[in-house]
C-alpha cells in the first residue's frame, strides 16, 4: 500500500487478442435498472462503433411480466402489459439501432454458461446485475468464479427508495502494466460487491419483494428517478474505463435525499476502511503461489493443517509474509515459513 497521498490508483482492462470481435456483456435483470441499462448499453454500443470499436454483444435475461405497476417508473408502456420484460426491451433495442443481440424469457441462473465456450481471446467479459436480493447476487459471484477462463468485469446495481450504488468488481486478475508515472500504481483485481460487503446476506430477507399493485404503491417503494438516476451514472463509469482503457473509479454511492453522490476510487485504503483488505489478499496469493512453486498441493496443505502444531507453524509464516507483503518478489530463500512447511512435506 502506498504511503504517498498524491498516487492515483488504476486497473488497466488490456485490450485482449481478438480485438476484432464485440465485447460480450451479460444483462441479469430487465426491470427498474435493467430497462435503463438495456438502453444506455445500446447508446454506448452505436458510439464506441463510431469511433472505430468493435462495440458490444448483449444477452439480457429476466423472467417477469410487464405489469401496470411497473409503466412510469420502469421503461415500459400499457401496450406491452403482459409481456416478458427482456424479450419486449430487447426487442425495442434491437429495432431502433438495428441490433441482434438476444433476450431470454427467464431468469439467469448458474446452469446458463454449462455449455457456454470461450471464445475471445483475452478479452474481458461485463456481466451487470440488476437485481434485488442479496441472494440474486451470491448465485452471479458463485456463477462467475466457476468459470475458469477470462477475466470479468461484474458491474451491480442495486438500490433502496432513494439510495443507490453501482460497484464495478472483476474476477480473476489481470496482470497489470508498468505505471506511465511516478504517480500512478495498479491493482491486479477490482472488489465486487461481495467482497466490500460480505455479510450481504445478513441484510436480506431471503424473499423477493412482491409486485407492486400500482404505480402509487411502487413510488412508496422507490422514487420514480432513483433507477434512471444510479443506472446512468453506472454506465458512465462503465463507458469511461471502456475507452480509457482502465478504471480510476470503479463505482458511486448515491442519495437523491439530500442531492449528493460519493465515487469508489480505485483505493487500497478506501477498501481497507470498508473492510476489505487489497494487501492480505495479495499476500495469500503469494503465499499460494510459494506452495505451488514447491510442489506443495492444496491436499497436502489441509493434511497439514490437520496438525496443530503444522497449522499454528503456517499461520504464523503466513502472518510474517503479510507483514513484508510491500518487499516484492517471493521466491523460496525470501520465504518466511520456508522451513516449517519444507519440513511437513
Amino acid at each position: 500500500m502506498n504511503k504517498c497521498n498524491n498516487v492515483t490508483h488504476r486497473y488497466y482492462l488490456g485490450a485482449g487478442k481478438n480485438t476484432s470481435s464485440p465485447i460480450d456483456v451479460t444483462l441479469i435483470g430487465v426491470g427498474g435498472n435493467g430497462s435503463n441499462v438495456l438502453t444506455a448499453l445500446a447508446r454506448m454500443h452505436y458510439v464506441l462503433v463510431k469511433l472505430g470499436h468493435p462495440g458490444l454483444a448483449v444477452t439480457a435475461y429476466d423472467g417477469d411480466q410487464i405489469t401496470p405497476s411497473n409503466c412510469g417508473r420502469q421503461l415500459f408502456s400499457p401496450a406491452e402489459l403482459g409481456l416478458n420484460k427482456a424479450l419486449c426491451m430487447m426487442t425495442r433495442v434491437n429495432n431502433f439501432f438495428s441490433l441482434h443481440w438476444r433476450g431470454y424469457a427467464h431468469n439467469f441462473d448458474e446452469s446458463v454458461w454449462e455449455d457456454y465456450h470461450y471464445t475471445w481471446g483475452e478479452c474481458y467479459q461485463i456481466v451487470i446485475s440488476c437485481v434485488d436480493s442479496a441472494k440474486a447476487r451470491l448465485v452471479v459471484e458463485r456463477s462467475l468464479k466457476r468459470r475458469k477462463h477470462g477475466i470479468f468485469l461484474w458491474l451491480d446495481i442495486g438500490n433502496t427508495k432513494s439510495t443507490g450504488q453501482g460497484i464495478i468488481g472483476s474476477i480473476g486478475y489481470r496482470q497489470q502494466p508498468q505505471p506511465p508515472a511516478d504517480n500512478i500504481a495498479t491493482v491486479e483485481r477490482l472488489p465486487t460487491v461481495i467482497d466490500l460487503y460480505p455479510d450481504i446476506s445478513e441484510h436480506d430477507s431471503g424473499e423477493e419483494a412482491a409486485p407492486s399493485c400500482s404505480v402509487e404503491e411502487a413510488l412508496t417503494r422507490q422514487d420514480l428517478f432513483i433507477n434512471k438516476s444510479i443506472s446512468t451514472m453506472s454506465m458512465k463509469i462503465l463507458f469511461d474505463g471502456i475507452r480509457q482503457g482502465y478504471f480510476d473509479i470503479h463505482g458511486l454511492f448515491l442519495n437523491l435525499v439530500n442531492m449528493q453522490m460519493s465515487p469508489l476510487k480505485v483505493s487500497p485504503d478506501t477498501w481497507q476502511a470498508m473492510g476489505y483488505s487489497y494487501s492480505r489478499e495479495q499476500s495469500a496469493l503469494k503465499f499460494i503461489t510459494f506452495l505451488n512453486d514447491n510442489g506443495i498441493s492444496a491436499a497436502k496443505v489441509l493434511d497439514m493443517l490437520k496438525s496443530s502444531s503444522s497449522k499454528s507453524d503456517i499461520m504464523k509464516g503466513f502472518d510474517k509474509l503479510f507483514e513484508k507483503n510491500s518487499s516484492g518478489s517471493l521466491d523460496k530463500a525470501q520465504d518466511p515459513s520456508n522451513d516449517t512447511v519444507g519440513e511437513s512435506q
